[in-house]
């Protein structure tokens, strides 16, 4: 009797142990993609954080008829935005407040090709990165594609920017203002390996309304979308520009933006008349 009530006891235990192991693993597989998507969630959180920086420095240059300057300091960890009084001396001097400024979490990676990257949005909106005399400047990609789309970049040879990475090292966005001479223009940049569609042998960075998606810019999504819309009338493929037109529609109607509106509204006409 006594030997039985121990086998049991130890039976018991034994299941306890196994249960405890079995939910352990479970927990341990069901937590690696939950992982990942907080990884990813705080890497977009952080590439909100400094295009928000950076649209803010353009915004207010334009406000204020006087340059403003962007610093992302990699050492720091750091990119603050400033309107600079002259003379201008591009360095934020004690009685120039920041306008803007975003820490970069310990788990994102800051890179750019030189150690302090400045950038200055004139009052005309002209944006003159000042390491650009050191940096070469983006190329064309080599073959345009769906997943290659027009505004995208080849960095294969290097080219200036602001890069952000998670530590894994597997999403790479580039921050910029000089794809191709739309100065002043915030571009916002996702790499795409050639296993995704990328150029075989170029690092391609792409603008694709997918990536201000990923990110959560809805406003930015739709203007892409618009830009999507009206490159794919042009290319004959219809359907697409539909597609792409009605979810950009839905967010300029959500959001009382009249001027994009009527020109997503014209566009659609000339849809309708090729049907």
């Amino acid at each position: 009797m006594f030997e039985k009530r121990r086998l049991r006891r130890g039976l018991t235990a034994l299941q306890a142990v196994l249960t405890v192991a079995s939910a352990a693993t479970a927990l341990s597989v069901s937590t690696l993609p939950l992982h990942r998507a907080l990884r990813q969630a705080r890497l977009h959180g952080a590439v909100r954080g400094v295009y928000s920086v950076v649209v803010t420095a353009r915004m207010e240059a334009i406000r204020r008829s006087q340059p403003v300057v962007v610093s992302a300091d990699s050492s720091r960890r750091r990119v603050v935005c400033w309107a600079d009084e002259g003379p201008y001396n591009f360095l934020q001097d004690s009685d120039e407040p920041a306008l803007a400024a975003y820490d970069i979490p310990r788990f994102v990676s800051l890179r750019s090709r030189a150690g302090e990257t400045l950038i200055v949005f004139r009052p005309a909106a002209a944006a003159a990165p000042l390491e650009a005399a050191a940096v070469s400047q983006a190329l064309r990609p080599s073959t345009y594609t769906a997943a290659v789309p027009a505004g995208s970049v080849d960095c294969a040879s290097g080219c200036g920017g602001l890069f952000l990475a998670d530590r894994a090292g597997g999403n790479v966005f580039r921050l910029s203002v000089d794809d191709f001479g739309r100065s002043g223009r915030v571009s916002l940049l996702k790499w795409l390996p050639s296993v995704q569609g990328g150029n075989r042998g170029e690092a391609d960075f792409v603008r694709a309304a997918e990536v201000y998606e990923e990110i959560g810019s809805q406003p930015d999504e739709a203007v892409a979308r618009l830009q999507a819309a009206r490159r794919a009338s042009d290319a004959g493929d219809s359907v697409r520009a539909r597609e792409e037109l009605a979810r950009a529609v839905t967010f300029f109607q959500r959001s009382g933006a009249g001027a994009l509106l009527r020109e997503a509204d014209g566009l659609a006409a000339s849809l309708q008349s090729t049907r």
